[in-house]
């Protein structure tokens, strides 16, 4: 399952990414927002996407604000997410691939609408690699979310 979520300035693009997730057989649920309300802000719909991925700790998710960066700092404040922006497919591919990256956060002010697809079909069919040195830096990342830093 993926999750989609987006502020009001997100909003325009995750709807065109339902319609190609959609034409795709791509299953999908969308975690808001639900309409456009340009006065509403990307830590509500970033919390929205985690409550919803909380459920259901094997899924990916996909965060659209402005820049990307709102929503993924946001987003990562929560333990376990790890969500990272990306910028090109190959980025994309080794989020996925070497830190296991669980939601996308992608600009929609800076992503082409074409980008965007390309972006997330690259997260999707990228598995984590899970070597040894990505387990354990994602390990020591979940150390860090405790407060324990001694493995560092």
């Amino acid at each position: 399952m993926l999750y989609l979520a987006a502020d009001h300035r997100g909003f325009a693009l995750k709807e065109k990414l339902k319609a190609h997730l959609a034409a795709q057989n791509v299953l999908f649920e969308d975690a808001g927002a639900f309409s456009y309300d340009e006065t509403d802000d990307y830590t509500n719909a970033a919390h929205a996407l985690v409550m919803k991925m909380d459920d259901h700790p094997d899924t990916l998710g996909v965060m659209l604000c402005g820049s990307g960066g709102g929503a993924s700092i946001a987003l990562n404040k929560h333990k376990g997410v790890r969500a990272a922006q990306g910028y090109s497919i190959p980025e994309v591919i080794a989020l996925r691939n070497d830190d296991d990256v669980r939601v996308l956060a992608i600009g929609a002010d800076y992503a082409s609408e074409q980008d965007a697809y390309a972006y997330v079909d690259a997260f999707l069919k990228t598995p984590f690699a899970a070597k040894e040195r990505y387990v354990r830096r994602i390990a020591e990342i979940g150390a860090i979310e405790q407060g324990d830093f001694s493995s560092l």
